[in-house]
């Protein structure tokens, strides 16, 4: 069996149902644009299948591994219960779409699976306990739930690790110019600066909320604000962030 590197796992199975008895467990040889690239053997293919269907069993999104919309909002109304002092950080990658539209969409998943890593070791590196939590609500927005106190640190963290991984996920060239293009969403060629974050905060202890919907809308519209100042920028509590205001906090 021959197929293409971009095939589905569940492709993949389907015309593995469809062998012939004989050829059941032969391995897999892999083509990348046509050309050869590799072959997979039938007990990893299953692993990985297995490893997915973990995955999705446990509501978490397939791309990154982090927990899904779900237990985002059961872990949220969880704390809101039991009264809980916390703050929620709405985690978006700016320009992602002409990103992918340039640099594809292999260069994209690569992206949001770093993103997803940075913010699971640097709210592990603040340890309290069960109390944080990082989920991904979906394409390039990820969210965290940590104690007031530490909600600043934890995004400034963010930024700087993922700022240090700009010059291999836009090449040396896009990275020394600062810039690159792409299309917009008009279908119009534009010149887009680097990837960077818009994190809007949202903390419990400012607002009174008392529903998960309520707090998600509070959230979108605080994030929305800090991407309209550009480049990465933190806005917590209606107080604008950008970097060198992150330094004085």
């Amino acid at each position: 069996m021959v197929v293409e590197s971009t095939t589905t796992l569940e492709e993949v199975a389907q015309r593995i149902n469809a062998r012939k008895s004989e050829f059941l467990y032969d391995d897999i040889c892999i083509t990348k644009h046509g050309k050869y690239f590799g072959t997979v053997a039938i007990s990893a293919l299953l692993d990985a299948m297995t490893e997915r269907s973990l995955i999705l069993a446990k509501g978490a999104n397939p791309l990154s591994g982090l927990p899904g919309n779900e237990f985002i909002q059961r872990d949220i109304e969880k704390k809101l219960t039991q009264n809980m002092h916390f703050d929620v950080c709405y985690v978006d990658i700016n320009n992602f779409k002409p990103y992918n539209d340039h640099y594809g969409f292999e260069r994209g998943d690569i992206v949001i699976k770093k993103l997803a890593n940075i913010l699971e070791d640097t709210v592990k590196s603040y340890d309290t306990g069960s109390f944080n939590f990082v989920g991904h609500i979906g394409g390039d927005d990820f969210i965290i739930v940590t104690r007031p106190q530490i909600s600043i640190p934890v995004c400034e963290k963010v930024i700087s690790q993922f700022e240090s991984q700009l010059p291999d996920l836009h090449g040396a060239d896009d990275f020394i110019k600062g810039e690159y293009n792409s299309r917009n969403r008009k279908g119009e060629e534009e010149t887009f600066k680097l990837l960077s974050l818009s994190i809007g905060i949202v903390s419990t202890e400012v607002y009174m909320v008392e529903s998960y919907a309520q707090l998600a809308s509070i959230a979108t519209e605080v994030k929305k604000a800090a991407k309209m100042k550009g480049g990465s920028w933190i806005e917590r509590d209606r107080r604008r962030m950008g970097k060198e205001e992150l330094k004085l906090s």
